[in-house]
């Protein structure tokens, strides 16, 4: 490598390993544990007595994850440029989550029971690379580092089971929002597929199965139009598919910095693009529920022939399930850019200080923009389970933070 002028350095590597974690933490993990509960008799009085508070699985174990990682990190051009990049593989088997079981069984845990226990295997595979370029131009320094990732997450096997988003008692919506079976990626939105609305009850009509029945014959002008999947006599639950990944094609995030005789300048963005977005806060505009909503959205939706193709109506009754049934309406492009840091500093000479500090001052900006066409309150929506990846719930917005300060040394 001595005679390669342009290559300062390289290095590759290579990594396997198993690790043991996610330990369960409660001994109501493994062990039924009791509890003080208490009902009506026939006699209208209240009995009090303890009762299972918990559904145990004594065969419960760790999680074990394997991990295959290859990479590697050079610089080039007297070290002005480097790279570095990583592909990696992790199989976490005997994975834990929460699985419903059947309410008949009597134990008291909410609506519907559930338990903890290991279900099967998963694999995340994915890639990361970091581009960092610096240099000096005359009197200018600066520099630019681009990172950029993509990981995809699927279930390999899972004992024959079928998982559905983590919560059990969702009061809102009667299908669930996610779906994995084996072969699945992991977390990805599942319901009906909307074609557009119901414009006249004529429209309602003329929506036929190939032999002539009303595919929703409890549609109303307003209401959603369902496709019909399985090309049956009807809109049922086994129309419901997949209708979103929630996974990023890919992310990056870009850092730009220079300096020029005592100023300084900062600037840091992230992105996430190609992912999709659950949108909770139009299944809280059902005026059932007397939620509060983003402004303006109210406007969006149905109001009469020819208003729109992409909202229905907001009504106190909905036998349409428009509002309860999880749709490719509430699934949203969840793709944004976002400044995270703009900053701009000063470092007064030491020889205007007699050298007896060392004194700089800046402004910042935090979160100042973010370029988005989701229309809900914030576009990165915090992780929750990877049942439940990209659900945004309810989060609030992120606040902006604007800042003067100086740093002084002595």
């Amino acid at each position: 490598m001595k005679n390669i002028k342009w290559l300062n350095y390289l290095k590759l590597r290579g990594s396997f390993g198993r690790v043991g974690g996610n330990l369960p933490g409660s001994p109501g993990a493994y062990e039924s544990t009791l509890g003080l509960s208490d009902y009506i008799n026939g006699a209208n009085s209240r009995v009090y007595g303890y009762v299972p508070s918990n559904v145990p699985d004594p065969n419960i174990k760790w999680e074990t994850t394997q991990d295959v990682t290859i990479g590697f990190d050079a610089d080039f051009f007297n070290n002005k440029l480097s790279i570095t990049a990583d592909k990696y593989w992790r199989s976490p088997k005997d994975m834990l989550l929460y699985l419903p079981v059947q309410p008949s069984l009597g134990y008291p845990q909410g609506y519907i029971p559930t338990v903890y226990t290991n279900v099967g295997t998963m694999r995340t595979s994915g890639w990361e690379a970091a581009i960092n370029y610096k240099d000096k131009i005359g009197g200018v320094s600066f520099g630019v580092g681009l990172t950029v990732q993509h990981f995809i997450s699927k279930a390999v096997d899972l004992k024959g089971q079928i998982l559905y988003d983590e919560i059990s008692n969702d009061v809102f919506q009667s299908t669930r929002r996610t779906k994995t079976a084996a072969g699945d990626i992991l977390g990805g939105y599942y319901g009906y597929k909307v074609l557009g609305v119901f414009q006249t009850a004529q429209d309602v009509q003329n929506y036929k199965s190939p032999n002539g029945t009303v595919l929703q014959p409890n549609a109303r002008p307003g209401d959603f139009m369902y496709a019909n999947v399985n090309g049956d006599n009807t809109i049922d639950l086994n129309d419901r598919t997949s209708i979103g990944n929630p996974y990023p094609k890919l992310s990056s995030g870009l850092n730009l910095q220079a300096s020029y005789h005592g100023f300084d300048f900062r600037m840091e963005f992230y992105g996430s693009f190609g992912n999709k977005v659950a949108d909770d806060y139009l299944v809280r505009m059902n005026p059932i529920y007397g939620y509060n909503f983003i402004s303006g959205k109210e406007n969006k939706f149905w109001t009469g022939p020819g208003s729109t193709n992409s909202y229905p109506v907001l009504s106190l009754s909905d036998p349409n399930g428009n509002f309860s049934k999880n749709s490719s309406f509430f699934i949203k492009d969840g793709t944004y850019v976002r400044n995270k840091l703009l900053q701009l500093g000063y470092t007064v000479p030491e020889k205007a200080l007699g050298g007896r500090a060392k004194v700089r001052v800046y402004v910042s900006a935090q979160n100042l923009f973010t370029i988005t066409k989701y229309d809900g309150l914030n576009p990165e929506v915090p992780f929750a389970g990877v049942l439940r990846y990209g659900i945004d719930n309810g989060q609030n917005p992120i606040p902006k933070f604007f800042n003067i300060g100086f740093n002084a040394n002595f």
